[in-house]
This record gives structure tokens, sequence and C-alpha cells, in this order.
């Protein structure tokens, strides 16, 4: 889950991340609705714009 985030973070499509993980398009599709299940992530909010502001969310406490 770790390794899906950061690729999700440096904004790689399910291609991208299908190929550097050694699994299938379908596999990354499963693992993000999983992930997404993890975080209590309301449908209103994209898992993706998630794990990108979280970046922001950090340097905003400082």
């Amino acid at each position: 889950m770790e390794r899906l985030a950061a690729l999700i973070f440096l904004q790689l499509n399910n291609y991208q991340i299908a190929n550097s993980l050694g699994i299938s398009k379908e596999s990354v599709s499963r693992s993000k609705r999983r992930l997404r299940s993890i975080l209590n992530l309301n449908a209103e909010l994209s898992l993706e714009d998630h794990i990108t502001g979280l970046d922001n969310t950090d340097k905003n406490r400082k």
C-alpha cells in the first residue's frame, strides 16, 4: 500500500503503476479500491487528490 501511495503521489497512471509493481492494471484498480476503503474516503474525493493533497497539508502545519 505504501508503494502504491508513493506511485500515486508521483502522479503515475494505472499502466505505469502496474509496470512499476509488476502487476496487472486490474490489480492496480483493486488495490486503489482497498486503499480508499482503508482511508475511509468519501465518494466525492478521489484517491489521487487525497494523496497528492497530503503534501500540501503537511506544509500548512509548519
